[in-house]
């Protein structure tokens, strides 16, 4: 099996192929920050709400 080398005009598509899909991932990764301090924030000023303890299981 032999390989062709690429030639400059290809490495430079592909280069310039993996720059904006690294650029898109880094968009989406601060998109993905944003929202999830928005739900923190947001989670922490909600006040607790209780939980029953109580079960109507009993042991015999």
């Amino acid at each position: 099996m032999s390989t062709n080398p690429l030639n400059e005009a290809e490495l430079a598509e592909i280069l310039q192929i993996a720059q904006a899909g690294e650029k898109k991932l880094r968009e989406m990764s601060d998109r993905a920050t944003i929202i999830s301090e928005k739900w923190r924030i947001k989670t922490q000023s909600l006040e607790p709400t209780p939980v029953k303890t109580e079960s109507k299981i009993t042991l015999a």
